[in-house]
């Protein structure tokens, strides 16, 4: 079955950034598929989730703090990671990522680094969170239009298992050519490239 992983904060236990990385989007966008197909949720939050009282058997809300080993697993175990977030985070995609896990952000700033809609996860534009990251932590004012096109996008993709298990593939090898020493002496190269052309 799909497994969706959303983990706010790191271990903050005051979950001081759990709007700002899109707490209340990842529980909607969870609702909205889940009434359509077959999948469980794993994720950490203090607050009352509308996706736990509707789905109570597909939801594990953790509050406590959780260890780097049972986070690991998650990763490993889970096949998308929500992070619908108001700017990405530049531990926990690239983890997502070298797990082979599917990565459903937006387009904000520094998404675009690792994500490439329709290659290795989904990035859409949410205009409310970009305008106005305070709408985050208001139901009433999320911004509906990224919530539905981000799960038709979703769903439409995810019925050619075959394509998605191939975007997951996208994601691990990213992760890895990301990481390799070729690429960061690339990068070094030409960033004192362009020192020395300027």
């Amino acid at each position: 079955p799909l497994k969706f992983l959303f983990i706010s904060s790191w271990n903050d236990i005051h979950n001081r950034n759990w709007f700002g990385r899109g707490g209340l989007y990842a529980d909607q966008i969870f609702c909205d598929i889940r009434s359509k197909i077959d999948c469980s949720l794993t994720i950490r939050s203090q607050h009352a989730l509308e996706s736990e009282a509707r789905f109570p058997g597909s939801v594990h809300r953790y509050e406590e703090y959780i260890s780097d080993e049972y986070l690991n697993n998650q990763f490993i175990e889970s096949n998308v990671f929500l992070l619908p977030s108001v700017q990405a985070h530049f531990i926990a995609v690239p983890q997502a990522m070298a797990a082979g896990m599917f990565v459903i952000g937006n387009t904000q700033f520094g998404f675009d680094d690792y994500i490439t809609n329709n290659e290795n996860g989904l990035s859409i534009q949410n205009i409310e969170m970009l305008t106005n990251p305070s709408h985050c932590n208001r139901s009433h004012m999320l911004d509906k239009n990224y919530i539905s096109q981000t799960v038709d996008s979703f769903l439409n993709l995810y019925q050619d298992k075959e394509t998605f298990a191939s975007f997951c593939i996208n994601s691990f090898q990213k992760q890895r050519s990301r990481n390799s020493i070729n690429h960061y002496k690339n990068r070094i190269d030409s960033i004192l490239n362009s020192i020395y052309e300027n």
